[in-house]
């Protein structure tokens, strides 16, 4: 099994571009059945939209292949009165997701899944 990062290894770090070889390297991989899983750390789209991105610059990746921390997060955080920190775009992504945001009492972890 390949983990495979996104960015720098499948997209350039500067304009998110395929880097050169990674797409034929996804479809050789589809092609002979290889089982791999693309991982990254992404928080500042939601799941579904960086995914959809991938895709629509030439990557032939199924969804059950995908993995990042936002789609852990909904498995393990409720989302009530969390305390989040970080780029104004990771927070309005947060908050379209049904987060609501409290930096004066958030809710401890007793109500984490």
């Amino acid at each position: 099994m390949y983990f495979i990062d996104v960015q720098g290894t499948l997209i350039s770090d500067i304009d998110k571009s395929p880097i050169a070889g990674s797409i034929a390297f996804i479809e050789y991989l589809n092609a002979q059945n290889i089982p791999y899983m693309i991982v990254t750390n992404n928080t500042k789209k939601p799941s579904k939209v960086f995914f959809e991105y991938l895709n629509s610059i030439g990557f032939d990746i199924s969804f059950d292949k995908y993995l990042d921390p936002l789609m852990l997060l909904e498995t393990k955080v409720a989302k009530n009165a969390v305390a989040a920190y970080g780029a104004p775009e990771f927070l309005a992504t947060l908050e379209s997701m049904g987060y609501f945001l409290d930096f004066v009492k958030p809710q401890d972890c007793s109500y984490c899944y």
